[in-house]
């Protein structure tokens, strides 16, 4: 699904922002093998809240256009939907990727309900959460 999305015209990450949990971590490995990004790894996804992903987004995310997550359900499938308004998906099951653009400035200005849902499937890695109209250094 990950090559899906990129030719799709989804921007690869920036950097990957994953829980400290192994399946997760591994799975943030290899998509960062893959497209040349580090892994950020905050122990506090295993069991964040929506908002406190977006907390970590914003702190973690400054200097990055696009920003990958790599964690847990129920939180990503809440997150998500809480991003984005009318085409939230009705399920977000195990390793299932989602591709969020928000219309922000930086990072603390992404609220719920401002993004668009540019991709969905079941894949390799987390929700993508992508500023438009910005490079991140990978096209």
């Amino acid at each position: 699904m990950l090559p899906a999305l990129v030719s799709a015209g989804v921007r690869p990450p920036g950097v990957i922002l994953s829980s400290s949990a192994a399946r997760a971590l591994s799975t943030a490995q290899i998509v960062a093998q893959v497209f040349g990004v580090s892994v950020d790894v905050d122990p506090a996804l295993y069991r964040a809240s929506p908002d406190e992903v977006l907390a970590v987004v914003a702190s973690r995310g400054q200097g990055h256009q696009s920003v990958m997550v790599v964690a847990h359900n129920p939180t990503m499938h809440q997150l998500v939907s809480s991003l984005v308004d009318d085409r939230a998906p009705a399920q977000f099951p195990t390793s299932c990727v989602a591709a969020v653009e928000l219309d922000v400035g930086d990072w603390p200005g992404a609220l719920v309900r401002l993004g668009r849902l540019v991709g969905l499937g079941r894949g390799i890695a987390g929700p993508s959460i992508t500023r438009p109209g910005q490079t991140n250094g990978h096209g």
